[in-house]
């Protein structure tokens, strides 16, 4: 386009042909320059030029419009391959963006599925509630809750339909081999019908089972 057409008007004209699809973009670009160029010619004023640029908005957008077809998106896929083909190395670096993208997204989200959404391995989980204390002087509102206060709480009769009491810690496990720190927990006796549990091995705790002399499980 010569430089007798307005800077603004080949500007304007510039930005709307990114608005055609790709396929069409050169051939379009071409007619409306050279009728830009027929007008300039003819002694059309400037701000004419500047108006009849903008008038090129609703062609594009109809053209937009009418390339939302197969075949539009064909042509943009196939304009985009060989685009590809040319630039094997920005391709190489849009693929490894992608992935490393797409990698983080999934990973993240499995850490919020796991641990927020999907529902604890226990037969009416949502009706599960866990009871924190307060420590003033360790400023902390999450704090492990005591036997005394844990029966306090559990004393009103229909205050909980079940409620249960346990002590996490760590222990050593023996037997073949090295020994192994493993998590384990004290837990009241009933525990396990409060979680609705299944065991796989043994039988549920009574009361009996706090006994010194019990038997075990």
């Amino acid at each position: 386009m010569s430089e007798r057409v307005p800077r603004s008007a080949r500007w304007i004209l510039g930005m709307v042909a990114y608005l055609v699809p790709t396929y069409r973009r050169a051939a379009w670009r071409r007619q409306w320059a050279a009728e830009l160029e027929h007008r300039c010619a003819i002694g059309a004023a400037g701000d004419g030029l500047i108006r009849f640029a903008l008038g090129s908005i609703a062609h594009a957008l109809w053209l937009r419009r009418e390339g939302m077809t197969m075949r539009g998106w064909t042509a943009d896929l196939r304009q985009s391959m060989r685009a590809m083909v040319r630039s094997p190395g920005f391709t190489l670096l849009t693929v490894a963006t992608l992935a490393v993208g797409i990698g983080t997204a999934t990973g993240v989200f499995s850490i919020v599925e796991t641990v927020l959404l999907r529902p604890l391995p226990m037969r009416e989980s949502d009706r599960l509630v866990r009871i924190f204390s307060t420590n003033v002087s360790r400023g902390s509102d999450r704090f492990s809750v005591s036997y005394p206060d844990y029966a306090d709480f559990t004393a009103p009769a229909g205050l909980c339909e079940a409620s249960s009491f346990y002590i996490g810690r760590s222990q050593d496990l023996s037997g073949e081999g090295e020994p192994e720190r493993v998590r384990s927990a004290s837990v009241h006796e009933d525990f396990f019908q409060t979680l609705r549990s299944r065991l796989l091995l043994g039988r549920p705790f009574g009361a009996d089972d706090h006994s010194a002399s019990s038997d075990g499980c």
